[in-house]
C-alpha cells in the first residue's frame, strides 16, 4: 500500500468504534460539541460533532471533491482564494491546490497548532497546500459516507515522526429529513488541557461562527446550484450477460481496421476496453474511470 493510501486508511479507522471509545468532552461552540483522546505522549485525536440544516444528499454533493473545486461553491468560493485540479484520480478522489484566505488561513493553522517554521506567510503572501480529497459512501457504516482530506504539501515538517498527521475526516449521516449529523476528526499533538481551550476553544469557536454553512446554502441561486449539479455529474456504463472468453478488441494494424481477440492472460475489463476503443479513436482515454465514490 503507498503511503498516501496507508494514511486514508488511517483517517478512517479514526472512525471505528475503538478509537470513539474514552473520548471525553473539551469544549463546546455554538454548533456542537469538541471531544479529545489521548493517544500517546506525542499525540491525540480531535473529534467536533455538529448537525447541519440540510438534507443528507445535497451535504453529500456540496462535500463532492468536484463541486468543492467549482467557482459556485458556497464555501469554498468565500473561503479560499483559489483552488485547482491537479489531476483526477478517479470520480470522487481529486488532487488540487488550494490557497486560503489570510483570515481561515490563520484560523486553520492554530487548530492544527502549526510550527511557527511552518506558516510561512506575510500579508502579501499566502501558502498554497497541495491536497487530496476523496469520498466514500457507506463507509463507515451503510447508509453514511465520509469525506477525507489528505495534506500533500511539503512544508519539511515533523509531524509524521512524532506520530500524528493533519490529515482531516468527516463523516456524514442523515439527522432527519432536513438536517445531516457531521463528525469531524483529525490527529494533532498532545497538548496541555489549559491551552486547548485558550488556542483551540478560540480558534474553533470563531471559525465556527465564520463558516455559516446553511444560510450559505440557502442563498444560492437555481443558476449556481444546477452550475454544482452538472459539475459533480457522471455517467456509469455497464455490461451484463456477456458471452463467456475474451473480447473482440478493435486495432488498426497495418493500416487496416481489424476486431481481434484480447490475450487471456493480459489484465482486461471493460474499462480497458473502452480507454482502448477511445484511444483508437483519437480521443481523450482518461475520461473512464473504472471506479466512483471508492466503489468499482
Amino acid at each position: 500500500m503507498s503511503s498516501l493510501g496507508y494514511r486514508h486508511e488511517r483517517v478512517l479507522r479514526n472512525f471505528s468504534e475503538d478509537e470513539e471509545r474514552d473520548l471525553r468532552h473539551v469544549f463546546s461552540t455554538h454548533r456542537g460539541k469538541v471531544f479529545l483522546k489521548k493517544r500517546s505522549d506525542s499525540s491525540a485525536l480531535l473529534q467536533y460533532r455538529y448537525v447541519l440544516d440540510i438534507p443528507f444528499d445535497k451535504t453529500l454533493q456540496l462535500w463532492r471533491p468536484e463541486a468543492l473545486c467549482a467557482p459556485t461553491h458556497p464555501v469554498i468560493s468565500r473561503c479560499c482564494e483559489a483552488i485547482t485540479v491537479l489531476e483526477t484520480l478517479a470520480p470522487g478522489d481529486l488532487r488540487v491546490s488550494m490557497q486560503l484566505t489570510g483570515k481561515f488561513h490563520f484560523l486553520q493553522s492554530l487548530i492544527e497548532f502549526t510550527p511557527a517554521r511552518r506558516l510561512g506567510w506575510t500579508r502579501r503572501h499566502l501558502p498554497g497546500r497541495e491536497l487530496r480529497f476523496t469520498l466514500r459512501k457507506d463507509v463507515p457504516n451503510p447508509g453514511e459516507a465520509v469525506f477525507v482530506m489528505l495534506d500533500c504539501s511539503d512544508f519539511g515538517d515533523d509531524s509524521h515522526e512524532l506520530g500524528f498527521s493533519r490529515d482531516q475526516g468527516m463523516v456524514f449521516s442523515a439527522a432527519s429529513d432536513n438536517s445531516t449529523a457531521v463528525k469531524e476528526v483529525w490527529e494533532m499533538p498532545h497538548v496541555p488541557s489549559w491551552l486547548l481551550t485558550v488556542v483551540l476553544g478560540t480558534a474553533m469557536g470563531a471559525l465556527s461562527h465564520a463558516l455559516d454553512y446553511t444560510s450559505w446554502f440557502e442563498a444560492m441561486t437555481c443558476e449556481e446550484r444546477e452550475c454544482l449539479e452538472e459539475t459533480t455529474g457522471y455517467l456509469v456504463v455497464s455490461m451484463k450477460k456477456c458471452v463467456r472468453g475474451p473480447p473482440l478488441v478493435p486495432r488498426i494494424v497495418d493500416g487496416e481496421f481489424r476486431w481481434e481477440p484480447q490475450s487471456a492472460s493480459d489484465r482486461f475489463n471493460f474499462c480497458n476496453y473502452l480507454r482502448c476503443l477511445l484511444g483508437l479513436c483519437g480521443l481523450e482515454a482518461g475520461v473512464i474511470f473504472d471506479s466512483i465514490d471508492g466503489k468499482r
